[in-house]
């Protein structure tokens, strides 16, 4: 009887360290994502483990805000952009604490990335007036700036400025194409 309780007590101290594990790899591929790379495989199979969890934690804690920003994050990386922009848009809605800028950010590249430009460019906006440093939002909106304004001098201004803060993965692809919008 001792060893199951052991055994319990050890798979109970277990799932905090899976969770806080997965966080980290979750901020560690938003910061390296690569819209036309798909994550490690490593990364792709604790991104799965850890989705899996989120579910079931969801279907028991419907309300966990915590349990929700993080399975949209995982859902995004996994290439399922509508699904991640609906569990932002509950996250959003039913946090209780004011949501981090990187979070929102993190939404507004979703946005983009189903084309939802209007209600992105918002979004980006807002995180970029409130912390202009923010590389995730620096660097979507310099697509959005590119992409649908057709301003490649003022996406470049901003993709230079989150290449400066060192935390996210600028695809060399697209300044390649920011280089020759320019010339």
């Amino acid at each position: 009887m001792l060893k199951v309780w052991i055994r319990l007590l050890g798979l109970t101290a277990a799932v905090p360290c899976l969770c806080q594990c997965s966080s980290t790899t979750v901020n560690r591929a938003w910061a390296g994502y690569d819209p036309l790379q798909s994550p490690p495989a490593e990364t792709s199979e604790t991104l799965a483990r850890e989705s899996v969890h989120l579910e079931s934690r969801l279907l028991k804690h419907p309300g966990d805000q915590r349990s929700l920003a993080r399975l949209a994050d995982i859902r995004f990386l996994q290439k399922r952009e509508r699904e991640a922009v609906e569990l932002y848009r509950r996250h959003l809605s039913g946090s209780r604490r004011p949501v981090s800028a990187e979070r929102r950010a993190r939404f507004g590249t979703a946005l983009l990335h189903i084309e939802q430009n209007g209600e992105a460019r918002t979004v980006l906006e807002q995180v970029l007036k409130e912390d202009p440093r923010n590389a995730r939002a620096l660097l979507s909106y310099a697509e959005y700036q590119a992409d649908i304004v057709g301003n490649s001098a003022y996406a470049m201004d901003l993709l230079q400025r989150a290449k400066q803060t060192g935390e996210v993965f600028v695809p060399p692809d697209f300044e390649q194409a920011l280089l020759h919008n320019l010339n």
